[in-house]
Formats: C-alpha cells, sequence, structure tokens
C-alpha cells in the first residue's frame, strides 16, 4: 500500500516524464537587476525538477528494497525505514548560500 501511496504521488507531480531535454534551463548568469524574474524562474523549475527527479530515485530504490524483502520473506518494518532515511539525510552537511554579499554558511 505505501509503494502505491508513493507512485501516485509522483504520477501526480507530473515527474515521471523521461525525455532527454527534461532538465533544462538552469542559468548561473541570473543577477539581482534583471528586468524581470524570467531567469530566476527558469532557474528555479529547473532546481525543483531536480529535486524530485533525485526524490523519486531514492523512492524506487526503497521501493525495490521492500520487494526484495517480501520476495525472500524477510520482515518488512517500514518505521524502521523511515527513520533510517530520516537519520541519512539529517547528517548531510548544509551547503553554502551565496547572496550578494558573496558565500555564507548557514550553520
Amino acid at each position: 500500500m505505501h509503494e502505491f501511496a508513493l507512485v501516485a504521488l509522483f504520477a501526480l507531480l507530473g515527474v515521471s516524464q523521461a525525455s532527454d531535454n527534461y532538465l533544462h534551463g538552469c542559468s548561473s548568469h541570473c543577477q539581482l537587476s534583471d528586468f524581470d524574474l524570467t531567469c530566476w524562474n527558469r532557474t528555479n523549475v529547473f532546481f525543483e525538477r531536480a529535486t524530485l527527479s533525485l526524490m523519486r530515485q531514492y523512492i524506487n530504490v526503497q521501493i525495490r528494497r521492500v520487494q526484495f524483502m517480501e520476495k525472500n520473506k524477510q520482515p518488512v518494518n517500514y518505521d524502521h525505514m523511515a527513520h533510517e532515511t530520516v537519520g541519512r539525510w539529517s547528517k548531510e552537511p548544509a551547503g553554502n548560500i551565496e547572496d550578494e554579499n558573496g558565500m555564507t554558511n548557514p550553520k
């Protein structure tokens, strides 16, 4: 049931496209003084799609883990898997944020 919910969520989000030009639009040339937000909006869409694609890939791996466990008659503990994921992601170092004054560390 958990698998179906995750698959349905990503189907609704529309991240199931697999074309070569799916991730495009990133620009490192956006300026604070740009006339409008077109460049920033394209870059934002790029990073949204990149993030959702990585999340989809991670969820696919987790679904395959569950399928492997069920196939091999191993108990599946969804709570343990969720805590394992949160623990693993919590250990990731925070990234740097670039602002108009240069690089700042959010820590």
